[in-house]
């Protein structure tokens, strides 16, 4: 973390192999709990629905999951090497783009309309709400847990009260843990997609998953991981050198 009078600037790597089950349940935690129930639990159910209506709908909710898939994979880009300045003279965020393929365009504090923040033992997720809908700026992106404080400060200069919500890992905490919704949204996630899995499975049997509808969107996923891989590999490969 770098900063001065009016400018910090936050950098993560997160590019490990090991890192990757980090990068998929922060990206469970991008957007609203509202918004999680809605993709994971009211989609699958409607499209399940809708292949009891007309089996018509059988390979758009074969291929749903994939498209879930490939989007938690995209959303756990942004966490692989984020770098986030605040200016809080200027009133603006300014975040790196995956891979070092430069910035994305500042975002006015006007045009932000909450922030939180979940913070782990190592690493903070910081969630971003903007005013406007189809902002194309990343809903959420990753600090060392050790800048909190310091972002928090450069947050409340800009007019922003971030709330924090703390994960503790002692055993007194368990129960308080187990209730927590952000661990509920990361342990129920991979439930949700096995069990709409399973019940596809029960009602149409294999023939579900072998159309265009699964095997593209499948493709892309293999792609889209292997580009992931090879890139991570070489920020390692820059960080040793």
């Amino acid at each position: 973390m770098t900063r001065d009078d009016v400018h910090s600037t936050f950098r993560t790597r997160l590019a490990r192999p090991r890192d990757t089950p980090t990068r998929l349940a922060l990206a469970t935690l991008v957007g609203s709990d509202r918004f999680w129930g809605g993709l994971f639990l009211v989609l699958p159910f409607l499209a399940l629905a809708a292949t009891r209506v007309h089996e018509a709908f059988v390979p758009f909710a074969a291929g749903l999951p994939l498209g879930l898939c490939l989007w938690l994979q995209w959303l756990s880009h942004e966490f692989v090497a984020p770098e986030v300045a605040v200016d809080s003279a200027a009133a603006t965020l300014t975040l790196s783009k995956p891979y070092g393929n430069g910035r994305y365009s500042p975002v006015d504090a006007a045009d932000i309309d909450r922030v939180s923040i979940v913070q782990l033992s190592a690493i903070a997720l910081v969630r971003l709400r903007y005013r406007r809908r189809g902002v194309s700026k990343p809903a959420a992106t990753v600090i060392p847990s050790s800048g909190v404080a310091e972002l928090r400060s450069r947050l409340a200069a800009m007019g922003f009260d971030a709330p924090v919500r703390r994960f503790e890992p002692r055993p007194a905490a368990v129960t308080r843990l187990a209730a927590d919704p952000a661990v509920v949204r990361i342990a129920a996630t991979p439930l949700a997609f096995l069990g709409y899995v399973g019940a596809l499975s029960h009602l149409y049997g294999p023939r579900a998953f072998v159309t265009d509808a699964v095997v593209v969107p499948l493709v892309v996923l293999v792609i889209f991981g292997c580009y992931s891989a090879v890139w991570r590999f070489r920020l390692r490969r820059e960080r040793r050198s």
